[in-house]
């Protein structure tokens, strides 16, 4: 019960109010509501802007991490997996601009090996003597022409393939740690072909007897051997010094080999961090982003420009590898490094064609007006044709079938030429490949004209109203 006069304070319970400061009560508690609710906002809109700074991160370092794991990934099987590195260089034994840049590389040691000067001009006249040079720079002629000869044949390409397997295996057990014999010379890690040269040795062998006056066995080599001991054998076999780095590539300083097993080991581990943590990491960025479809396009687009600029460097990389060194041996060079590299480009294709596929998919399947007529259009065709294909053995069921049929079958026979075009374009097809595809646009084309003959063969819109009744 309330009670009082107008001038006297309310009274709520036997107890007089004070109205005003009821009222300020009333306004505080009012405004710590809404503080309250404010900082509620602010952190709110604080944690979105957060996590979208976030995902912002974390998409970008997605997009750069995708191509640069599927370059270390075909860098790492194609320099340490022994099965891959054979097969990206066998080719190679078969390629005429290598095979005559080891020719010459060949005969150089070879013909050091043999210095057949000397006996010439002990056999020449004493005034005649100054003839020992040019005849000496025909026989390395002669032998050069050996060489070449030698290395165009499928035995050298069997023994090119041998010596890589076998001097890959052995360096890669000592890089990893398996094996303590390290191949050296000269405090280089080398490896070793002296295989290869021994067989060039065996190609002017008659002729090197007749030129030492002696007749001369080379041994056979299985390619296991230590460099020094292969060149020792072919030293007492020649009955004269050869060179000690004889048929040897150098790699790197002995002592950097804890070094190289080092980095081995981090290429390795970096190796297999980049394929967990890659596509953990576009799970993550996907899952927390509110707008997964617009993340999906960043990623993509973001991997597809980073593709572009690796692709760009290691053209640029290339083309510097390629023009460095003795002009003599550029195509031997160029036909290296394009074997070499031919993996990472091909790899970088198919990283540029699933991206693209993502970006086209992820466009088309969206909410934006053209995706969604385009997306109306593909389905009211392919109701039409589908009722087509229903019709082809009667007739067309509904005039709107009829209708699609007369405006579309042009456009369907020019889309069939055109996909015919593309196939042959991008597919490399063999003469069974190119009469399947013809086969089956000329399969398409006849059953165009059949659905064309089973439509009306009056035109749609001629102009010509429904006929007017009798008034």
């Amino acid at each position: 019960m309330t009670s009082g006069s107008i001038d006297s304070p309310p009274i709520v319970n036997g107890r007089p109010v004070d109205l005003a400061a009821e009222l300020e009560r009333t306004r505080a508690e009012r405004d710590a509501a809404l503080a309250r609710l404010d900082n509620r906002t602010r952190r709110v809109a604080r944690g979105a802007r957060f996590r979208r700074w976030f995902v912002g991160l974390l998409a970008l370092l997605t997009a750069i991490l995708i191509p640069l794991t599927a370059t270390v990934t075909w860098a790492h099987r194609t320099v340490l997996n022994t099965s891959a590195y054979v097969d990206t260089v066998a080719p190679l034994a078969k390629d005429p601009a290598v095979t005559a840049a080891l020719a010459r590389i060949a005969t150089d040691q070879a013909f050091a090996a043999l210095d057949p000067q000397p006996t010439i001009a002990a056999a020449l006249p004493p005034k005649a003597a100054f003839l020992a040079g040019p005849i000496a720079n025909g026989v390395k002629g002669f032998v050069q022409d050996q060489a070449t000869n030698a290395l165009n044949t499928q035995q050298f390409a069997n023994l090119w393939t041998t010596a890589n397997r076998i001097a890959h295996e052995e360096l890669m057990k000592v890089l990893d740690g398996k094996s303590q014999a390290v191949v050296t010379t000269n405090g280089q890690v080398v490896l070793s072909v002296v295989p290869l040269l021994n067989q060039v040795l065996k190609s002017v062998q008659q002729q090197a007897s007749e030129l030492l006056g002696r007749n001369i066995t080379l041994p056979q080599l299985s390619g296991t051997e230590l460099p020094s001991q292969a060149c020792a054998k072919i030293s007492q076999a020649l009955n004269r010094p050869v060179p000690s780095t004889c048929g040897q590539i150098p790699l790197f300083p002995a002592n950097k080999l804890d070094q190289a097993q080092w980095a081995v080991r981090a290429f390795n581990r970096l190796t297999v961090l980049l394929l967990v943590l890659t596509p953990l990491l576009l799970i993550g960025t996907l899952w927390l982003s509110h707008t997964r479809r617009r993340t999906l396009l960043q990623v993509s687009i973001g991997a597809l420009l980073v593709m572009v600029v690796l692709r760009r460097s290691m053209m640029w990389l290339q083309k510097t590898l390629i023009d460095t060194g003795k002009p003599e041996n550029k195509d031997a060079r160029n036909a290296i490094v394009h074997q070499l590299l031919h993996g990472f480009f091909t790899v970088s294709v198919w990283v540029l064609g699933i991206g693209l596929a993502v970006v086209a998919l992820a466009l088309v399947t969206g909410p934006y007006r053209w995706a969604v007529a385009s997306r109306r259009w593909v389905r009211d065709s392919a109701v039409s044709v589908w009722r087509l294909t229903r019709g082809v053995a009667g007739r067309a069921r509904d005039e709107s079938t009829a209708s699609w049929l007369r405006e579309h079958l042009d456009l369907m026979r020019i889309a069939g030429g055109v996909l015919a075009v593309l196939l042959l374009l991008v597919l490399s097809v063999s003469w069974i490949g190119l009469l399947v595809i013809v086969v089956l646009l000329a399969a398409y084309e006849y059953w165009l004209y059949r659905l064309g003959r089973a439509a009306p063969n009056e035109p749609v819109g001629t102009g010509a109203g429904p006929p007017a009744h009798a008034g």
